[in-house]
């Protein structure tokens, strides 16, 4: 703002001489050339970011920021904000006196809700436009009525130069505004009276940001208390007053929501070319609109007043933004998240890229984030989506982010709100319903099954941003490295990845750039949706490449394992996979608790409350699957046998003397009567149900030695004679006459052998000390010790070397047995049942897959 008086001028008395002010006290004439305008456009500069390093992220202040301070950096300072009674640090003060040329012209804010209001002097000719500047509170009764004018600073043509002068205050100070503003101000005059408006590019001082900042977080306010708000949408062309006509007549009509009027074609030209001026593609004014309880839009000389916002069905079949003229607009919005508000906006253009966000946030209802234009764009950015991550716990925006294309330096995990953005899931976009025919594993693939989670969000979310880098720290599931054969079609990329006889599963998602690096497929504490996640081995950290969906399908050829049995359940077309609830975890828990009791397991160096919820809860799972194989079936029919036979031949064994002859002639007999194969005793319809739930081949052929069965029972110490070629036993021949008893006594140890083998591969590493889980190793490495033993001489001389080691111990193996036996009389809890709980299904078909859900691990995303 300048003053072109003498500087002795304390009464200015302007009056207007051909067109040009002149001071009837210092008769000064107003010299234009004198006063030339700003140079640059009216847009200020943008603040920059440092670097990535230097983010110094603070905004929004409800936003709690991780500070890991580098010791060269010094701590943060907030930006400078309103107090509670709105004022402004001084320098900016001094600053905007300056540029706006004094207190008289340009009264100074002192209060959080004061504002500028500019009372337009009336004129009955085109003469210069003249305006005063007052302050007024909002909310208070002594509120004068006003109206807010809306509109866009650049004219047609884009032309955002300040060129056009108009005057402020008794002094007539010279102000430029851009002749698109200047013209508006014209249009809207009265004759004879003032009008009270308000006007963003001169009530606000836009060249300081704090007061900026300040009144464009009272935009709600300031529109909705308007009583009317202006739309100015330029000058005047060969159609738009058809078109303003076409408006004057559907607003005059009552409202008829069924009606589907027809439009003459000459006349839907005219609105499409009315809709298609700069305003209706800004973001402001859109919201300027939405804000306004009625309007009144005025193009050149003509206006039309929209007071009852009706609804109007042919503006909806020539403009994508109709929708802010519907009566229902402003309650339907008012009722959305901020999520919702800044997608439905950033279809808008803006010239600030912080707009974007600002522009947006006077929509919502909470009022809990004020915009500060001391920020960079990164900045604004980022604090906006960690506002919506750790406040409003809105997942969804990370469906907006990404690795593509950004203009700014923003983390991966940060949508670039600059761009125009649309969210769409990538299970809306691979409907199941569409075939690839090209390829035959696509296709089969979209004839199966989508995965879905649901993940609800927890009471307390460990959710972090770092200050100065901007990483996002959470918790995550890594459900699986992305390794297999890359497809692209129209509507993005394709993953398949083999599982073997599991199947197949495929990761779609609509980056159809995407190139493959050391990329994994995450579930992220709190949302539902699956994401790819890129590592970086030099930090430890990962970069966020895509949210994505999954399908699960058939193995290309070969048997179907149990996982699509457990998976589908109730739906064939889509697998919802949830979380563990209280009462479940609590249940395995409890479980868990009562199988440690039972057997003894737990070693009394080591408390219970040492074992790891994600290890107990992979016990209970590990089990749940050995259940559903059946295995311990078989295993019970065998013990069955097994004390059977004990019971009748075991007596016999106690005669050492007898023991060791039947050892010493099967190990020197032939191998017919020594060796023998056979197949382990399955039911018909159990051979493949240990394969279909565990993956593991259950190979049911088996060898038995008699010669290793019989020394299973030489006890240790050994006491006996140096030679049993003249010793004598009664029970020798006894035992003798018993060796097709014996043989299949040792056929039956060696199918339980083969049975606790493949049943701890079913437990996996989760139970090492399960029981029996080590007696195959030992029954098998005790007797190698033994033989290597025997044979570096005669027993005279080595059993001094036959220490404890090359014995075998019965009381171990039948105590594991009966505990096993326990167990499985036990049985899992009803709730944990697969066979009843449709989720403990699903989960274990998940386990079958190799994707394990409750792993849970702390990472990074920068």
């Amino acid at each position: 703002m300048s003053r072109w008086h003498e500087s002795g001028c304390r009464c200015p008395d302007v009056t207007i001489v051909s067109g040009i002010p002149w001071c009837n006290y210092c008769s000064t004439l107003l010299v234009l050339e004198d006063i030339p305008p700003p140079t640059a456009e009216s847009v200020p500069p943008l603040p920059q970011m440092q670097s990535r390093a230097k983010m110094n992220l603070t905004w929004p202040s409800v936003v709690r920021y991780t500070t890991c301070c580098p010791s060269d950096q010094s701590p943060l300072v907030h930006p400078s904000t309103f107090g509670p009674t709105g004022e402004t640090h001084a320098k900016n003060q001094n600053q905007a006196s300056k540029t706006r040329g004094g207190k008289g012209a340009f009264p100074e804010i002192t209060a959080a809700h004061q504002i500028r209001l500019l009372r337009l002097t009336p004129s009955e000719t085109d003469g210069p436009v003249h305006a005063y500047l007052e302050l007024a509170h909002l909310g208070s009764s002594s509120t004068p009525a006003y109206e807010a004018l809306s509109y866009t600073w650049a004219d047609e043509f884009g032309d955002l130069t300040r060129q056009s002068p108009i005057f402020i205050g008794p002094y007539w100070d010279v102000i430029y505004l851009t002749r698109n503003c200047e013209m508006a101000l014209r249009r809207i005059r009265h004759k004879t009276v003032d009008r009270l408006l308000w006007v963003d590019s001169l009530c606000i001082n836009q060249d300081d940001p704090d007061e900026k900042s300040h009144q464009v977080g009272l935009m709600r306010e300031i529109y909705s208390a308007a009583s009317r708000v202006i739309v100015y949408l330029g000058e005047a062309s060969e159609d738009s007053n058809t078109a303003l006509s076409i408006l004057k007549a559907a607003a005059a009509e009552p409202l008829l929501p069924d009606r589907n009027p027809m439009i003459d074609p000459k006349h839907r030209l005219a609105l499409q070319s009315l809709f298609q001026r700069p305003l209706f593609s800004r973001l402001w004014p859109a919201s300027e609109r939405l804000l306004a309880h009625h309007l009144e839009i005025i193009c050149g000389r003509d206006s039309v007043l929209w007071l009852n916002w009706p609804s109007v069905p042919v503006l909806a079949k020539v403009s994508g933004s109709s929708w802010l003229f519907d009566r229902n607009a402003r309650n339907e919005f008012a009722g959305q998240d901020l999520l919702s508000a800044l997608l439905k906006f950033s279809l808008y253009k803006c010239s600030d890229p912080r707009d974007k966000v600002f522009g947006v946030l006077g929509l919502t209802p909470d009022g809990l984030i004020k915009p500060d234009y001391s920020l960079h764009s990164e900045g604004v950015y980022t604090g906006i989506t960690a506002y919506l991550l750790k406040h409003c716990r809105v997942f969804d925006v990370l469906a907006l982010a990404g690795c593509g294309n950004k203009k700014f330096n923003l983390p991966t995990w940060v949508p670039d709100w600059s761009q125009d953005l649309v969210q769409q899931f990538p299970e809306d976009v691979f409907a199941l319903e569409e075939e690839l025919e090209k390829d035959d594993v696509f296709r089969d693939m979209y004839l199966q099954m989508a995965i879905t989670f649901n993940s609800p969000t927890p009471l307390e979310l460990e959710l972090q941003v770092d200050t100065y880098i901007g990483w996002l720290q959470t918790r995550a599931v890594k459900i699986l490295d992305i390794s297999g054969k890359m497809h692209r079609d129209r509507r993005g990329t394709i993953i398949v990845v083999a599982l073997g006889q599991r199947g197949n599963l495929a990761i779609c998602f609509r980056d159809k750039t995407y190139q493959c690096g050391m990329d994994s497929l995450f579930l992220l504490e709190g949302w539902s949706r699956p994401v790819i996640l890129r590592s970086d081995p030099e930090t430890g950290s990962y970069l966020f490449v895509s949210v994505c969906a999954l399908l699960f399908g058939p193995p290309t050829s070969g048997l179907w394992l149990a996982s699509y049995n457990l998976l589908r359940q109730h739906n064939e077309r889509e697998v919802r996979v949830s979380s563990l609830s209280h009462e479940e975890n609590e249940i395995i828990q409890s479980f868990h608790s009562e199988l440690m009791d039972l057997c003894q397991l737990h070693p009394t160096s080591i408390s219970i409350d040492s074992i790891s919820d994600s290890l107990v809860k992979s016990r209970i799972f590990d089990l749940g699957l050995l259940f559903l194989t059946n295995l311990w079936k078989l295993e019970s029919r065998l013990q069955n046998q097994w004390n059977q036979l004990n019971q009748r031949l075991g007596w016999m064994f106690h005669d050492q003397i007898a023991a060791w002859k039947l050892l010493q002639d099967m190990s020197q007999s032939n191998e017919d009567q020594r060796y023998g194969n056979g197949k382990v005793s399955f039911h018909e319809s159990e051979i493949s149900l240990f394969e279909e739930y565990c993956g593991i081949k259950f190979p049911i052929s088996y060898r038995w030695d008699l010669a290793r069965f019989c020394w299973s029972f030489i006890r240790s110490p050994y006491t006996g004679p140096a030679s049993f070629e003249n010793a004598w036993s009664p029970i020798y021949s006894q035992l003798k006459s018993h060796l097709s008893q014996l043989q299949t006594w040792a056929e039956v140890t060696e199918q339980l052998m083969k049975v606790l083998t493949y049943s701890q591969m079913a437990l996996s590493k989760s139970w090492v000390h399960f029981p029996g889980a080590n007696l195959p190793e030992k029954w098998f490495g005790r007797w190698r010790r033994f033989s290597a033993a025997m044979e570096s001489g005669p027993l005279a001389t080595v059993h001094q070397a036959l220490d404890v080691d090359c014995f075998w111990d019965w009381s171990e193996f039948e105590d594991s047995l009966r505990l096993r036996e326990r167990i499985w009389n036990q049985g899992m809890p009803q709730q944990l049942d697969a066979k009843v709980n449709d989720n403990i299904a699903v989960l274990l078909g998940m386990k079958t897959l190799g994707l394990e859900l409750d792993q849970y691990r702390t990472i990074r995303i920068m």
